[in-house]
């Protein structure tokens, strides 16, 4: 089978709202006054991106785009001509690739530069990392940490070229935007108890969220403009065949299985795992991030209708008429950045490697010291 790599980058043109589990309106039909987009958009997010630019130029035939939407733990996942996909990461204006750094980072208050932590637990005493999802016993069980519970952990970027260089804060990328309001009922006037307040993103000039698109035959498009995330934000796509024969992510693969004994694991996009990887670890700084996707198929399996009015999700959890539905499964990912600290690297990455997951981006690691 033909292997085909190209870097898609997607540019916003404006302000951007990517969803997650706590919007206006939640999968249990609970309202909320406030809604704050996501920075990074969701795999499925761009998975969806593409299936779209790709089935618009040949009338959505399955056999180019797949038969359905990502489906957690199917037996099987496959989406035509896509292959795989990297994780989202970072391109700036010298199309530099910035990937996840890891969340154990400072701002250093007088130089404003981004900084690892100086890792010197107190002795024996037992420190609980509530607010990050970790907790270590004494010096014996930690990585040499200290923390000072005034100082705020950074989720850092790095230049993938030049890793020794400056890190990035996102701070200077990601730069939020708010707007408040009032619903319309449904005769046109205003409604006194839906007000709301809805939280934007902006990226800073020069940058765009990129992956990694792995097909077997060419993309049928270069340049497109199209929505991409809620509120139908707007994104520059371009498309750009790579000539290079490994990936970055490629290299990272084979790197990573070459490295034994006590190591540092940043992973470099949101990851399903179970519970159990974290008894393997001697110390850990994990965020966590709800996942529950939109799921399309070409054809239902009740009635064989094809699935239309894809904006057009309903909230119970099924599909009652020819629309897109949410899943009823929600899942706990740990995000991207999330630290791991280690004696037994091969057991950790042998449980991070969910074959399913990864196919689309997720589930991806770098050993780093």
């Amino acid at each position: 089978m033909t292997k085909l790599k190209y870097l898609v980058k997607m540019t916003p043109l404006n302000t951007y709202f990517f969803g997650g589990e706590k919007t206006f309106t939640t999968a249990s039909g609970e309202t909320n006054y406030f809604a704050r987009s996501n920075r990074w958009p969701q795999q499925t997010t761009v998975l969806g991106l593409l299936r779209y630019l790709i089935g618009k130029t040949c009338e959505f035939d399955p056999a180019k785009i797949g038969k359905h939407s990502f489906i957690a733990n199917a037996d099987e996942n496959e989406f035509g001509i896509i292959t795989r996909l990297s994780p989202v990461f970072m391109v700036d204006a010298k199309g530099n690739f910035l990937l996840e750094a890891g969340t154990d980072y400072k701002k250093n208050k007088k130089t404003e530069k981004v900084e690892r932590f100086n890792l010197k637990p107190s002795d024996n005493e037992l420190v609980n990392f509530g607010v990050y999802g970790t907790a270590y016993k004494g010096a014996a069980d930690a990585p040499n940490l200290t923390f000072d519970y005034k100082e705020c952990m950074v989720s850092a970027l790095r230049n993938n070229d030049t890793p020794d260089s400056d890190l990035i804060d996102p701070e200077k990328i990601f730069h939020e935007h708010s707007q408040v309001g009032n619903k319309k009922n449904y005769k046109g006037g205003t409604d006194e108890e839906a007000f709301f307040k809805q939280a934007f993103y902006r990226l800073e000039k020069n940058y765009a969220f990129a992956a990694i698109v792995e097909t077997s035959a060419n993309l049928p498009f270069s340049v497109e403009i199209e929505t991409m995330g809620a509120d139908q934000s707007l994104f520059r796509v371009d498309a750009e065949l790579l000539q290079d024969k490994d990936t970055v992510f490629d290299e990272i693969e084979k790197e990573n299985f070459l490295k034994t004994g006590s190591q540092r694991i940043v992973l470099l996009s949101d990851t399903y795992v179970e519970d159990s990887v974290l008894s393997k670890c001697k110390f850990s700084i994990c965020n966590t991030t709800d996942f529950r996707n939109i799921v399309t198929h070409a054809v239902k399996t009740d009635k064989g209708e094809k699935t239309g009015n894809y904006h057009q999700i309903s909230q119970e959890g099924k599909n009652p008429t020819n629309n897109a539905y949410k899943s009823n499964v929600k899942f706990n990912l740990l995000s991207r950045g999330s630290v791991l600290f280690t004696d037994q690297a091969q057991d950790v990455l042998s449980d991070l490697n969910n074959p399913n997951f990864k196919t689309i981006g997720y589930n991806y690691y770098q050993i780093i010291k």
